[in-house]
């Protein structure tokens, strides 16, 4: 977590934390201001480790918690009204930490734009290829040439342009190949296209993503 933090990202995704994690992103909440912002990303809600997440939250530096596997709207809306609950528990103002939903299911694709409404906490909307494409059942998620395969294309399409509907910022999938030219080259694509952001899974991506967003200014 620490040397995420010195990444130069803009945000910093943590899974939900419990023990140690906690602790150590407790450390990261205490520095002064102008650090990256802190994102958790915690479990679908049914699953059971989701509870001690929610009881972890409490204390920390929290800006938003990232919800995986969002099939709709209500799923949001659970969420929104759990962290109403965790905020006035923490003495924290109402509203003041986010929902980041991540479209990583079959479901997910035919209620984007409900999920963009669904609650005034939504403030970005990502998605993850690869999960996609194993809810899907895809062979591969990939084209020959790098790209991404035609179900996919149509994800991602669809949660950009949700998006620009809601103005929300769109986030591009995250890119496990360690290959940092073909990363580069998804990234440009993904700040032309108009995503806002794109997910790293590498400390090294982060540069990448900067100069590929800042050049597009």
């Amino acid at each position: 977590m620490r040397r995420a933090a010195s990444s130069g990202a803009d945000v910093l995704v943590a899974a939900g934390p419990t023990g140690r994690a906690r602790d150590a992103l407790a450390g990261l909440a205490a520095t002064p201001d102008g650090g990256p912002s802190i994102w958790l990303r915690i479990a679908p809600l049914d699953d059971p480790r989701v509870e001690d997440q929610f009881a972890a939250i409490g204390g920390l530096r929290v800006d938003a918690l990232v919800l995986p596997c969002a099939d709709g709207p209500e799923d949001v809306e659970h969420l929104a009204a759990r962290l109403a609950v965790v905020e006035a528990d923490a003495g924290l103002r109402d509203g003041s930490i986010g929902i980041v939903p991540v479209v990583e299911t079959s479901g997910a694709l035919f209620e984007i734009n409900r999920l963009a409404r669904a609650s005034r906490r939504v403030t970005a909307i990502g998605w993850d290829g690869e999960a996609l494409a194993r809810d899907l059942g895809s062979d591969d998620d990939r084209e020959l040439d790098g790209r991404w395969s035609d179900p996919l294309q149509t994800a991602r399409a669809l949660v950009l342009a949700a998006c620009a509907d809601a103005r929300l910022p769109a986030i591009d999938s995250p890119f496990s190949d360690a290959d940092p030219a073909a990363f580069r080259e998804e990234a440009e694509t993904a700040a032309r296209d108009g995503f806002a952001a794109k997910f790293a899974v590498l400390r090294e991506q982060t540069a990448i993503i900067a100069s590929a967003f800042v050049r597009r200014g």
